[in-house]
């Protein structure tokens, strides 16, 4: 082929494969989802030897009220802490005995709003709780929840390269002396629209629908064949 038309083609490549990095980044950015503190009034406090404690606003707007979100301390504090805590702690307990997450987890509680607290098995070694929050919408910036995430033996770790680069940043968390079978995370807001499995759809379906709009053009493309050595529009 001429190299007029080599580097055209280089081109379009490398701009088809820009494009599709830019549109995935903007996918990425636009699933996120906040915290509270986005719309909240937030007051900093101290309690005990706790410092630099946040307390934001409910989903009522108003400071000091019962729906306030605590935050900076060993967990977030709401109305739907105790709840989520407790239901956490029997999965860690069916993980003791049975040494592995539940794949589903019946008669699930009911938050403080109404709404069923729902569990989802992210991975083997990851499950997730979660409350719909005072909005009783999922995926907002009202949801809480708790993030389980099975321990790994320190032993087992050493050794390896990733460890021992985290180990080497100061990344490796310390656990204060907390043995259980099960880490605790609390969140609040800060999820995403597309999680899981429906993020892999999202971007399956999209490449079907191309690969659809691509067929009328394979089939009515005509392909042209260039000689090299030959003039440049002289076709065969």
């Amino acid at each position: 082929a001429p190299k007029r038309m080599k580097s055209l083609m280089m081109a379009i490549f490398l701009a088809s494969v820009s494009a599709g990095s830019a549109f995935t980044a903007i996918v990425n950015q636009v699933i996120q989802v906040g915290g509270p503190e986005e719309a909240s009034e937030i007051d900093e406090f101290s309690e005990g030897n706790q410092t630099n404690l946040k307390r934001m606003a409910g989903y009522d707007g108003t400071l000091k009220t019962p729906d306030d979100i605590v935050t900076g301390g060993k967990r977030i504090e709401s109305l739907a802490t105790e709840v989520l805590t407790q239901t956490a702690q029997k999965i860690e307990t069916f993980f003791i005995e049975r040494n592995k997450l539940p794949t589903e987890w019946p008669g699930l509680p009911m938050d403080p709003w109404g709404s069923p607290i729902k569990y989802q098995l992210v991975s083997a070694k990851e499950a997730r709780l979660s409350s719909d929050g005072p909005d009783r919408t999922a995926k907002t910036i009202w949801d809480l929840g708790i993030n389980l995430t099975v321990r790994e033996e320190e032993a087992d770790l050493q050794g390896t390269w990733l460890y021992e680069e985290k180990k080497r940043k100061g990344l490796v968390e310390k656990d204060g002396g907390d043995r259980s079978a099960i880490a605790i995370k609390y969140t609040a807001g800060g999820g995403l629209t597309l999680d899981g499995a429906d993020y892999y759809w999202f971007f399956t379906k999209l490449m079907i629908g191309t690969v659809v709009l691509f067929v009328p053009f394979a089939m009515y493309y005509k392909p042209r064949t260039y000689l090299h050595g030959e003039d440049e529009n002289a076709v065969s």
